[in-house]
């Protein structure tokens, strides 16, 4: 009895004791953090915005400020966007101010010179914070997600993949995509005004699934698959915007614990299964064509219960690894599928990158295609130039297959596509977390903030725009160019973390302009005073933009 007695208080002063040691760890971690957000708000006092005690109170500034404006609309992406904007107007002589998601300092930079420091730098790669709620989706792994070795690793991978031969490569594909979009936009082709970006969304999903998977959407059973799989796109982008503007779900066991964190947790468990099959298909294809009996065959069997890849190494010549697998039309798949038989790539490896692929190519080009379209149908005169190069180009006809020479030629269209993309930012901000302080003029932001270029205000700076929000396709011409700052247009952001596909989107939105705008005249009934913009990850509105189709001369349908 004595024994279990003694047993007993041993046991009860331990529990004790462990209680007391895990209270004081939790008490001097409070600290360190309170003290370590103490200092980053103390280093911050200076640069200018919102903020005060409010934002030690969790609650984000804007909701109050939109809770003012429009109750209807409080809290949301639109009311975000229209906050921000109005900010970097304020602030635009400084080009630098702060607000608070919560108890989050966020900095935000709104002109090329402040802008400067952060996307030319080679250390301060980091995604902000923001991005780690889309980890269990696009992995921690990718290349949008990554950092520091790991992603200049994959960075230099990935690059022989936009090579101008495989480029050359991905020509047929869209080509064929845009006549399909062309037959597609010919049923909607009357006197009414439509909303485009569904089907232009189509095409642009079946390029990118083509071009990065090699996937044809022609048959019935595959064209349900890949809508499918685009709905779920759509549902994950929505649920992880609500996730960005409620900080108090940042925490994955929080946002795990609600219906959304749930009906995320299932959308994406269906968009890995879909990349998983396409990826194990497309390996299943490339054995078949080496299993003449050389190892090729047994190699390009996947381990879909696989453990990771060996340590990562310089490729060789892999722009002609992926111009020469023997497929009848390589993909960015096959090129990953080279890394994997080297032992280089793990499969969890190439689906993030298919992931990052699918998900970074697709709405981008569908919402810039829309954008196009429509500041070419209220602003007639730009249209009639550019009928007028493509009639010269092409002649009084509609573009069969257009050649690299072609795209070469169309330089005023390339011009309005980049005017579309200053005006109608795409990509209105990009996020970084800081590893190491950061001069930006006279302030100096710590180790640990989060900034945010954003691009939408820096393409609005009268101090290198005239006229900024006039439509002017010229501004684009190379002696206008060459007067311009580095970093006044970064629609695909720039420096060392610039956008890895700006040229194979570039190529992708020239053709398939050019195939649409050979064969129709565009119209709308919406102005640009109408427009309520809204702002996810993507520059949408929140009502869509009605355009009218008029077939051309020598249309082809």
């Amino acid at each position: 009895v004595a024994s279990v007695r003694t047993y007993s208080l041993w046991l009860w002063l331990s529990c004790r004791a462990l209680a007391a040691l895990l209270l004081a760890y939790g008490a001097a971690k409070l600290v360190q953090w309170c003290w370590h957000q103490y200092e980053l708000f103390r280093s911050l006092k200076d640069i200018p915005g919102p903020g005060g005690c409010c934002a030690l109170l969790f609650t984000p500034r804007y909701f109050l400020h939109s809770l003012s404006t429009n109750p209807k609309r409080a809290g949301s992406t639109v009311e975000f966007f229209q906050w921000i904007r109005g900010l970097s107007e304020i602030h635009r002589p400084k080009g630098v101010f702060k607000i608070y998601a919560g108890l989050y300092p966020i900095v935000f930079l709104c002109t090329a010179e402040t802008a400067e420091p952060l996307l030319s730098s080679t250390s301060n790669l980091k995604k902000s914070v923001i991005y780690d709620n889309m980890h269990p989706w696009l992995g921690s792994g990718g290349l949008l997600t990554s950092y520091g070795d790991r992603w200049r690793q994959h960075r230099k991978l990935l690059t022989p993949a936009f090579h101008f031969r495989v480029l050359d490569n991905f020509l047929p594909i869209i080509n064929e995509q845009g006549d399909r979009l062309v037959q597609e936009l010919s049923q909607l082709a009357s006197e009414t005004y439509v909303n485009l970006f569904p089907t232009l969304s189509k095409c642009a999903l079946s390029t990118i699934c083509e071009t990065a998977m090699g996937l044809k959407v022609h048959s019935k059973e595959s064209t349900s698959a890949v809508y499918e799989y685009e709905r779920d796109l759509e549902t994950a982008i929505k649920l992880f915007m609500k996730r960005v503007l409620q900080p108090w779900t940042w925490l994955d066991v929080v946002y795990s614990a609600t219906s959304r964190g749930v009906k995320f947790g299932e959308v994406v468990k269906r968009l890995h299964c879909f990349t998983t099959k396409v990826i194990v298909e497309r390996q299943k294809a490339e054995a078949a064509r080496h299993s003449a009996g050389n190892n090729e065959a047994k190699e390009g069997v996947l381990d879909i219960d696989g453990g990771g890849g060996k340590a990562l190494v310089a490729p060789h010549d892999t722009a002609s690894a992926l111009t020469e697998t023997g497929a009848e039309r390589p993909a960015f798949l096959d090129l990953l599928s080279h890394y994997y038989r080297q032992g280089i790539f793990s499969v969890e490896d190439m689906r993030q990158e298919v992931d990052t692929f699918m998900f970074a190519g697709h709405d981008t080009s569908a919402q810039t295609l829309t954008w196009t379209l429509f500041a070419l149908a209220i602003n007639p005169g730009v249209q009639r130039k550019v009928h007028a190069e493509l009639d010269s180009v092409f002649g009084k006809r509609a573009a069969g297959d257009i050649t690299k020479s072609h795209v070469t030629k169309l330089t005023y269209l390339d011009r309005v596509l980049k005017e579309t993309m200053r005006i109608f930012t795409i990509v209105p901000w990009v996020g970084r977390s800081l590893t190491e302080p950061l001069k930006i003029g006279n302030y100096t932001i710590p180790e640990g903030c989060t900034c945010y270029v954003f691009a939408y205000g820096i393409h609005r700076d009268p101090a290198h725009y005239t006229d900024p929000e006039a439509f002017d396709p010229d501004r684009f011409l190379p002696e206008n160019c060459s007067r311009n700052h580095p970093f006044a247009f970064v629609p695909f952001s720039a420096g060392p973390r610039n956008c890895i596909g700006q040229k194979f989107a570039m190529l992708e939105l020239k053709v398939l302009l050019a195939k649409v705008l050979t064969n129709f005249r565009v119209f709308s009934c919406n102005n640009r005073d109408d427009l309520l913009f809204d702002a996810d990850i993507l520059l949408r509105t929140k009502r869509p933009i009605k355009i009218r189709l008029q077939p051309r001369h020598g249309a082809s349908f």
